[in-house]
């Protein structure tokens, strides 16, 4: 499986949605045309480890979350490689971008811009602001 098909089966498990899906075993290990494992087992685990990181991320950083740049340095998370994302990531937070805005802007999964928002809160970079009240009807 590609790393965008591995994204978007994890994204499946953190940001889960109505809807139903089917997995079909096949005889052979690998597709030959595309050379793809279909071994969903391992998928599903790693899926499942990064479901419950996510939600862990989301309770230090929630959906509405404002965020607010320190004086401190933002470094990258443990394990991740993308420069670009971070980079871009770093940007939407400077401009006043909420975490789910983030998600909703970036291409990446759910666990990957959570996780390095999480990360910065944890070190310092940035921290929770006062979330704006919504406004009420008249």
């Amino acid at each position: 499986m590609t790393k965008d098909e591995s994204e978007a089966f994890y994204q499946m498990l953190e940001r889960p949605r109505p809807g139903s899906f089917l997995f079909v075993r096949q005889d052979s290990v690998a597709d030959a045309k595309t050379g793809m494992n279909k071994e969903v087992l391992p998928l599903t685990l790693e899926g499942m480890r990064r479901y419950d990181e996510f939600q862990q991320a989301v309770a230090l950083v929630p959906d509405d979350a404002a965020l607010k740049a320190t004086d401190t340095r933002p470094t990258p998370p443990p394990d991740e490689k993308d420069g670009i994302l971070v980079k871009d990531l770093w940007t939407r937070v400077l401009s006043s971008a909420t975490p789910r805005q983030c998600e909703t802007d970036l291409k990446a999964d759910s666990y990957r811009i959570r996780r390095a928002l999480a990360h910065w809160v944890e070190e310092g970079a940035l921290r929770i602001g006062e979330t704006p009240a919504p406004v009420a009807a008249r």
